[in-house]
């Protein structure tokens, strides 16, 4: 199976709208933007992609 990341955003929104057959699939990215909690962020992805 392959595997996608799509990371999107330019920091003028705080989220973005996705179909609802991949909602439990997105990881919440805020936190690159603003910088708090980005090690959690990249451990959920890291996780996600290890699956």
């Amino acid at each position: 199976m392959k595997k996608m990341l799509i990371m999107c955003g330019a920091g003028h929104a705080t989220s973005t709208i996705v179909p609802d057959s991949i909602k439990d699939k997105v990881i919440n990215g805020v936190a690159l933007l603003t910088g708090i909690g980005t090690e959690q962020v990249w451990e959920q992805v890291k996780a996600a992609l290890e699956k």
